[in-house]
């Protein structure tokens, strides 16, 4: 029989495994197809390494001076090993860098969804369908990667859990095994129909347009990135096992219907050189989800902690465990892990289909010009310009988000954690390791009264006219400010210990090109059109480089 103090050495690799493994895991969620099966596959090497008393491992000599418990380890015991691998002074780290939810342009303010020319006068319906995709998202102004929103290539962290992991598995490079993860970023995409009304006069546009579209996040790796991974972690497990997993905790979409847009203006310069047109618009929130988790699941972002009990952890496996409780600790960090990673994929992956609730107010200026007033020759007279300028103010509005915790500095400078005169004072310095580490890993959500920044809108456009055939180049700037939140709705001390600095959202800038062919066939009583466009962003800041392609039909009458 394998002696009592190798059976607590287990529980020192199990609790490094928890600091380590849980932080590894939340991060990187499991953009990888093979997640579910390697995590079973590690948890059952671990089990296999740390509790088959035929393992034949050794356990150091430092300790064997540890008391042997006669039914179950005490506070003392369990904050002994704590001290051992170093759990204090981790937990001191801060391990989320950043916990705001992705900035996100809407729908409604994509350039190719504006009306490209102003015809005849009438009333004109028009079919727009779409596909959107934001390949690499920005979880920072300027960072496309998860390391700038967790703490995966931080030098101080990688630096103390190597230092214990050293001791107990010494060919394994914290390092390395983060940095192959740091990489990962969310991959968004958007497609449906943009359904469009317009009444135009003389003197007046009148527009009303709302998208039904489908919405898909992902986290998302490089295929060099999964090599690498598969080369350090190789995918057990059927497909099939494997994107159940994958769609259970990494993957969130939803179906439903956008924001409606009101928008209308009056003509204020009329003459030919340059018409001038101003007026202003509403976006009401009347977006709502028919279907979510079509393919992938729904991650609400809920206020409750979830239950993890470091000495029933530890007492499960850490003295004379019986192959049930040896289950029992497994599902436990198990659960937790999973838990923390749907956490952040509710703060990155689940987000409404509109503009999360938020009533918009703006004005709108459109100016057209036919080139030939500028420069006078023929092959000008086909070629206009178009320009759209607008600014729209969100109000505020109640969300759901979520915060970390501060890391409780003056917590961990006024405990001793080595002092084990009693029983009491070792089960008060557990607790506290206890708390710190949940608030470390976990997401806790709260109401907040949030007050988007200002968007403001510059598009310009060259076309090409002749009798059917219309094209058309164009550039498009887009920028959001930074948000604000005035109000968290939870009470004072909960408000105080939140880091409401890392759930701010940052600016975002976008600079796309866009460019369109649309074909006219006239009729008695109405006329078609019928087309395709395409924009791609060339800049961004804050929010990440998209493209957008659509087909579109439209009836005039």
């Amino acid at each position: 029989m394998i002696s009592i103090h190798k059976k607590i050495f287990n529980c020192r690799q199990l609790l490094l495994l928890a600091l380590c493994g849980i932080a590894f895991t939340e991060a990187f969620s499991g953009c990888i197809d093979y997640c579910d099966t390697n995590l079973e596959r590690e948890f059952s090497d671990f089990e296999d390494f740390m509790f088959d008393e035929c393992n034949g491992y050794d356990a150091p000599d430092s300790l064997l001076d540890i008391e042997a418990p006669t039914r179950a380890l005490t506070p003392i015991q369990i904050m002994q090993l704590l001290n051992q691998v170093g759990a204090p002074t981790i937990l001191m780290e801060s391990f989320f860098l950043r916990t705001n939810i992705l900035n996100s342009r809407s729908l409604l303010d994509m350039p190719l969804f504006d009306p490209r020319y102003l015809g005849p006068c009438g009333c004109s319906f028009d079919t727009m369908i779409f596909y959107n995709q934001m390949t690499r998202s920005y979880f920072t102004l300027s960072s496309d990667r998860i390391d700038s929103y967790v703490a995966l290539s931080e030098p101080s962290l990688l630096e103390k859990l190597q230092n214990q992991v050293v001791n107990f598995l010494p060919n394994v490079n914290i390092a390395m095994l983060f940095g192959l993860f740091s990489g990962m970023t969310v991959q968004e995409r958007r497609a449906g129909f943009m359904l469009h009304w317009m009444r135009q006069t003389s003197d007046t546009v009148l527009r009303i347009f709302c998208p039904l579209y489908y919405r898909e996040r992902n986290f998302f790796f490089t295929q060099d990135e999964r090599r690498a991974i598969e080369a350090v972690f190789p995918p057990v497990g059927t497909q099939s096992e494997q994107e159940e997993f994958q769609n259970a905790h990494f993957v969130s979409d939803e179906i439903g219907l956008g924001d409606l847009r009101v928008e209308g203006m009056c003509c204020v310069r009329p003459q030919q050189s340059l018409r001038i047109w101003l007026g202003g618009f509403v976006t009401i929130p009347t977006a709502f989800a028919f279907k979510r988790g079509l393919r992938g699941t729904h991650f609400p972002k809920s206020c409750q902690q979830p239950n993890f009990d470091l000495n029933t952890l530890f007492n499960d496996s850490g003295f004379s465990p019986t192959p049930e409780m040896i289950e029992q600790a497994q599902e436990m960090v198990s659960s937790f892990a999973l838990q923390a990673i749907d956490r952040v994929a509710a703060n990155l992956l689940d987000t409404e289909l509109g503009n999360n609730r938020h009533v918009g107010l703006g004005i709108v200026a459109l100016y057209t010009s036919p080139l030939s007033e500028w420069i006078d020759y023929e092959c000008m007279r086909c070629i206009f310009f178009k320009g759209r300028i607008s600014v729209e103010g969100l109000l505020p509005a109640y969300e759901r988000r979520l915060f970390v915790y501060k890391v409780d500095t003056q917590g961990f400078a006024t405990r001793d954690f080595s002092d084990s005169s009693s029983n009491a004072v070792a089960l008060s310095n557990l607790l506290f390791l206890q708390k710190e580490f949940i608030n470390k890993f976990y997401l806790f959500g709260s109401g907040a009264t949030v007050l988007p920044g200002p968007i403001f809108r510059a598009t310009n456009t060259m076309f090409y006219q002749t009798d059917s055939w219309k094209c058309f180049l164009g550039t498009d700037w887009w920028v959001q400010t930074r948000e604000s939140m005035p109000h968290v709705y939870s009470d004072a001390a909960t408000v105080n210990s939140f880091d409401l600095a890392k759930n701010k959202l940052p600016h975002a800038v976008q600079y796309k090109l866009l460019a369109g062919l649309d074909y006219t066939l006239y009729g008695e009583s109405c006329d078609l059109t019928m087309g395709l466009a395409l924009d791609a962003t060339v800049y961004s800041r804050g929010i990440g480089k998209d493209f957008t392609g659509l087909v579109h039909c439209s009836v005039c009458f």
